[in-house]
């Protein structure tokens, strides 16, 4: 009964999908959604750091040196990093007035048309993000600020960056290409997901 639950789920998405790209696109999604829940505690330190340095200035006479310095960094890299997270769950500005509009099949047509000029516009990233951490880390750069905050940290996110959201773009095209999810009142929705769930409550 299970088997037959699953192996109907498997057919409505009209063709068979090897088991390691299921395995694969999880394990990225995974990582993004792990990578981006723990750089959202940044924006806490962030917050922190800035009240801290106002009370220091306004109230003590007495500012920080590093305050501008750091945060300027942990702001950079939490934005760099999130962008796989904010990728998988679709909350990066687009435009579908004519996308949302158009058959599926025609928007995969779009998908593939895109798909290549995304992958090769984070190639680039991840190329010059690499060499400017490498750069930066080689040569011992630091800020030009009075703090002079070492840079290669903060330059080496944008190769990290890069390689999160290329991998989420194979990610995300690839569920859409197989048709691993689908479109509901919710939001985007793990067909596998849902078949493995029916599959529990049968044996249940």
């Amino acid at each position: 009964m299970s088997s037959s639950v699953l192996g109907s789920k498997t057919r409505a998405r009209e063709r068979p999908v090897p088991g390691w790209v299921i395995r694969m696109v999880d394990i990225i999604d995974k990582v993004n959604e792990t990578v981006g829940n723990v750089v959202s505690f940044a924006v806490l330190f962030i917050m922190l750091i800035q009240v801290m340095d106002v009370v220091l200035r306004y109230v003590f006479r007495s500012p920080t040196i590093w305050a501008w310095d750091v945060n300027g960094q942990l702001f950079t890299a939490t934005a760099i990093l999130a962008g796989g997270y904010a990728l998988q769950h679709r909350t990066h500005v687009s435009m579908d007035i004519l996308y949302s509009r158009v058959h599926p099949r025609v928007q995969r047509v779009f998908d593939a048309i895109s798909v290549p000029l995304v992958l090769m516009a984070f190639a680039i990233v991840i190329w010059k993000g690499g060499e400017m951490g490498w750069t930066a880390w080689s040569t011992g750069a630091r800020g030009r600020s009075y703090f002079s905050p070492i840079l290669w940290p903060v330059r080496s996110t944008l190769f990290v960056g890069g390689v999160l959201i290329f991998l989420q773009a194979i990610s995300n095209y690839t569920r859409t290409f197989l048709g691993l999810e689908r479109e509901t009142a919710g939001g985007l929705v793990s067909v596998v997901a849902e078949a493995q769930a029916d599959v529990r409550e049968v044996e249940a």
